[in-house]
């Protein structure tokens, strides 16, 4: 269902509030990595000039931004998940309540290193051990799906159907 963007080189920023140090750190970013700024939002405000807003873009959209951007910085719990799916280079920072799920994810793929506090320096470029990442993942899927079939009473019977048992 994702949607290409137009727009190629970029660095996504995709925040779910204002955070003035991801802000800077993008500025900065994107002169040393001589980058286009795109930001995703659900509205444009006056006072946004210095990146191309986007306010357009529905999920199908959002998924094409995430994937073929080169860089991600979000405090987005969803945009950090696209951004391991689609293995991108990424960097989070801290969101001022929402942070539980952030760093259950990051934890358990191995990449809580990748979450930024306040003030604390990080690479953006400093290199991900894919492999690793994608077999914790692979793990918390079937971790996931064991609690689900549990949870349901369902279980899958010889012709790969899923069936209903009755709880005992």
């Amino acid at each position: 269902i994702e949607v290409k963007p137009q727009k190629k080189n970029y660095i996504l920023v995709y925040d779910t509030e204002n955070n003035v140090e991801l802000n800077q750190y993008v500025k900065k970013l994107s002169m040393e990595k001589n980058l286009e700024v795109v930001q995703m939002k659900l509205h444009k405000a006056h006072d946004d000039v210095e990146f191309t807003i986007e306010v357009c873009a529905g999920p199908a959209e959002f998924l094409g931004y995430v994937h073929y951007a080169d860089y991600v910085v979000t405090n987005s719990f969803h945009a950090t998940a696209f951004s391991i799916i689609f293995q991108k280079s990424f960097l989070v920072f801290c969101h001022s309540s929402r942070n539980a799920r952030l760093e259950n994810v990051l934890t358990q793929c191995g990449l809580k290193n990748r979450i930024i506090s306040k003030k604390q320096e990080m690479d953006i470029d400093e290199p991900m051990d894919w492999k690793t990442v994608e077999k914790k993942k692979e793990n918390m899927v079937e971790k996931s799906k064991k609690f689900l079939e549990k949870s349901l009473f369902l279980k899958e019977d010889n012709d790969n159907e899923i069936i209903k048992e009755k709880k005992l």
